[in-house]
């Protein structure tokens, strides 16, 4: 594990556990901020214990301030000058990049951003700053060879429902604002087509469809993975009723439940056990 200081400024709870759980496979010193008032703030305590931050990666899309302005501030303060700043947006604009390049920051990624990439990013701007020999990325940063970057992590998800769009709005939404790139399919053989095409992170899958239900379609879905077919990946399957375990009585272990009217919080428990 690295020594590096990370900050993650981002007002949405979801963007910032994603990433933390990313970044926490080489990183063990993460903070984060909900806004750039309060991630201006982190900063200057983190100055004044003489512990600074290596890297800020500063969401562009905030209240109160918007990621650009943020990082205008943390620019002003010469102090601060060694604070690499990397940029991400889902707004993927050539002019929004360049106005981000031009404040100071060192790079912008766009969502989704694969994992890998967010890390391979990160080891990067952490390795050209120690070479120009900025202070405090030499001090707190060791950089390792080779970078342990997962095969494959796609920030795609599979969801499978017929009728109940308008009942998980807010679980798409949620999971739509994170990031994800969402594959919404109404029909179970092409679901698992689908599977068969494309890596996704994880799976969730209507209990209530027609012809073929839920649970059933988990268990082909199984067969396929221990057949070698498609990739092993976590199984959410929506339901009524879910206990605080999001236990699914009727999957294997690694499959769970989710109310089909999840608020922020139980998505964010439940994504924290899949990762």
């Amino acid at each position: 594990m690295d020594k590096a200081r990370l900050l993650i400024v981002d007002d949405l709870d979801l963007n910032r556990m994603l990433m933390i759980e990313h970044l926490k496979k080489d990183f063990t010193d993460i903070d984060e901020a909900a806004n750039g008032p309060e991630a201006l703030e982190k900063i200057r305590q983190a100055f004044a214990q003489n512990r600074p931050y290596n890297i800020a990666i500063i969401d562009h899309v905030m209240p109160v301030m918007s990621g650009l302005e943020c990082g205008r501030e943390i620019r002003q303060n010469a102090n601060w000058d060694k604070v690499v700043l990397i940029g991400y947006s889902s707004k993927n604009n050539d002019s929004l990049k360049q106005d981000y390049i031009d404040a100071g920051f060192k790079t912008f990624l766009t969502k989704p951003c694969p994992p890998s990439v967010l890390l391979e990013t990160v080891h990067i701007s952490l390795k050209e700053a120690m070479s120009k020999g900025k202070k405090q990325a030499g001090d707190y940063y060791k950089y390792p060879d080779p970078i342990p970057f997962p095969l494959y992590n796609s920030n795609k998800v599979l969801v499978v429902t017929a009728n109940n769009q308008a009942r998980i709005k807010s679980i798409l939404d949620d999971l739509s604002k994170a990031g994800l790139e969402i594959t919404i399919i109404d029909n179970s053989q092409e679901a698992l087509t689908q599977a068969k095409n494309q890596n996704f992170d994880f799976l969730i899958i209507d209990k209530a469809l027609p012809v073929i239900s839920g649970p059933q379609l988990m268990k082909f879905f199984r067969y396929d993975m221990e057949a070698g077919i498609i990739n092993t990946t976590p199984i959410i399957c929506l339901t009524e009723e879910v206990d605080d375990k999001f236990t699914c009585s009727w999957g294997q272990d690694d499959d769970y439940c989710l109310p089909y009217e999840a608020n922020e919080k139980q998505l964010i428990t439940l994504l924290q056990k899949i990762q």
